[in-house]
């Protein structure tokens, strides 16, 4: 399974966010994402987004933080973002309601790219591995949702107050994979 496209938006009604990832083979999974669980991911998130080879191979934090937004800045200009997301189209890869999203485990892939396994409480959670472009996508929607939740709280490249050292693995949540 490949990643297609991803559409992140906020429901009032809901008070959450909504992520879609819809993939190539015409099927989409539908996850809820809370205030509490996006405080809790978005260390882990600037971390990868620093662990990528060419930022860690910088060992002046001032020659980090310019790695990470020159890549930040290549892999914005390629993506898009006005084309519309296709899910009308496409299938529930998980029926029923979105999950919500209870626990999440981030760590460098192996050979390159970053895994991303989003977990709900019980049952078939989503694993994706997102190559460096789409994880600054992810990144800036998410930058982006938060500016409409008027949950007051602003998300940073980087975080303040973290190191630079990434880390090997990242878990949020209560719940873990076996």
């Amino acid at each position: 399974m490949q990643l297609k496209q991803m559409n992140v938006g906020y429901d009032r009604a809901q008070d959450r966010v909504l992520i879609r990832l819809s993939t190539d083979q015409d099927s989409e999974y539908r996850m809820w994402l809370t205030r509490r669980m996006l405080i809790g991911m978005w260390p882990g998130l600037v971390k990868l987004v620093q662990s990528t080879p060419m930022a860690r191979s910088q060992a002046d934090p001032e020659a980090k933080k310019a790695v990470v937004e020159f890549q930040r800045e290549q892999a914005l200009r390629q993506a898009t973002f006005d084309a519309p997301y296709e899910g009308d189209k496409l299938s529930p890869a998980i029926p029923g309601e979105p999950f919500l999203i209870w626990g999440i485990q981030m760590r460098p892939a192996e050979g390159g790219g970053h895994d991303i396994n989003f977990l709900p409480r019980e049952g078939q959670g989503v694993h994706v591995r997102l190559q460096d472009s789409m994880l600054h996508a992810l990144v800036k929607l998410l930058q982006d949702v938060c500016r409409v939740t008027e949950w007051g709280i602003a998300l940073e490249l980087p975080v303040p107050g973290t190191s630079a050292a990434p880390a090997d693995e990242a878990i949020v949540g209560e719940r873990k994979l076996n």
